[in-house]
């Protein structure tokens, strides 16, 4: 979360924890996947996953990237996109994937990621409501 203050405009509490991520909602969920990453067994970081309501037809179920995280010692070398491509493989189906406004950084990965993924075949939107602000690739595998 600390990467991400710039983005979220958070504070860390009393405690020095930062509240952002939402495990008791996330866990709740009916199908939801977390996974850590690891490289040559260290831990990297971690990705959740979860199928609901899709931003761009209501009606249709996706996939929805909530967090995808790698430390900075481990990024710009191929693990991030390796990771993403394993999980579209492991889940399939239908894909929605969206970043904050201000995270120009993410907006760029995924859309290098997905448009290689997807041989450029995706489409992008911005929301601006209540259940999202920025950016989203939808994509079907």
């Amino acid at each position: 979360m600390y990467d991400f203050t710039e983005h979220a405009h958070g504070d860390v509490t009393d405690e020095g924890r930062f509240p952002y991520i939402d495990f008791d909602e996330f866990f709740g969920r009916e199908r939801k996947h977390g996974h850590f990453i690891r490289v040559d067994g260290k831990l990297a970081g971690f990705a959740l996953v979860y199928e609901g309501e899709a931003f761009r037809n209501p009606d249709e179920r996706v996939w929805w990237m909530d967090e995808f995280f790698v430390m900075r010692k481990f990024r710009n070398n191929g693990v991030g996109e390796r990771v993403a491509t394993q999980l579209f493989e492991r889940f399939g189906g239908t894909w929605e994937v969206g970043q904050v406004p201000t995270n120009t950084g993410a907006q760029a990965f995924w859309r290098k990621v997905i448009g290689r993924y997807t041989a450029g075949d995706y489409e992008e939107f911005t929301l601006d409501d209540e259940r999202w602000r920025g950016p989203v690739q939808y994509f079907k595998l």
